[in-house]
């Protein structure tokens, strides 16, 4: 797994692409701020890089830029991350970038937030709104259902919508920083077949990585 932090260090998108694949990197991890802006170098990093080798992104948020309404009850931590989320997944579905690059993995932390959920409104706003369909051709939820999920979510019933929305073969084992409780337990014990658990356990992972 590869990083960076500033957007700086991905401007020369071609180099980038070769220090990758000469170190056999797997993927990169994205802050929300960085792919929420997805300005012209990143663009670039996409059309070149990222999209051309089929490089996974994991998307893990940060706290929103502006928290002066969740002074209290940890809502950052709560709220705040599931925010930064879904907000960043949603604009970027909205704006093509899973239509003009099909090819790359994203992944999304914490069962992708509150995107699964929304997906039908998603879908609504498509509908109704011009705006909402100026970059995309198709349905919200088409790109949504593309994506990965981690399995860093707090119960059974939120594991069981996001299997039941986009299929086990999106699920991926998450352990977070590390995610309370961290075994697998909260995959072993879920209500589905022991084939689906061993996608979510790892053999997704090793597909989506070519590993397999």
């Amino acid at each position: 797994m590869g990083g960076g932090r500033a957007q700086r260090s991905f401007l020369a998108g071609p180099d980038l692409g070769r220090a990758f694949l000469a170190a056999g990197q797997r993927g990169r991890p994205g802050h929300a701020y960085l792919l929420g802006g997805f300005t012209a170098c990143w663009r670039d990093l996409f059309k070149i890089v990222v999209d051309a080798i089929r490089l996974p992104v994991f998307e893990h948020p940060m706290f929103p830029k502006d928290t002066s309404e969740m002074g209290e009850f940890e809502l950052p931590l709560r709220v705040g991350l599931i925010f930064d989320t879904t907000l960043v997944a949603a604009r970027l579905i909205y704006a093509g970038v899973f239509e003009r690059y099909p090819n790359f993995p994203y992944i999304l932390a914490h069962t992708g937030g509150a995107l699964i959920v929304l997906m039908e409104r998603l879908d609504n706003g498509y509908r109704l709104f011009p705006d909402c369909r100026k970059y995309i051709t198709k349905l919200p939820s088409h790109y949504g259902k593309r994506f990965y999920y981690d399995t860093c979510a707090f119960g059974e019933s939120a594991l069981m919508l996001a299997i039941g929305s986009v299929g086990a073969s999106q699920i991926l084992f998450g352990t977070d920083d590390p995610f309370i409780g961290a075994d697998t337990q909260h995959v072993t014990r879920l209500p589905i077949g022991d084939a689906d658990k061993a996608k979510i356990l790892g053999g997704n992972a090793e597909r989506m990585l070519g590993l397999t």
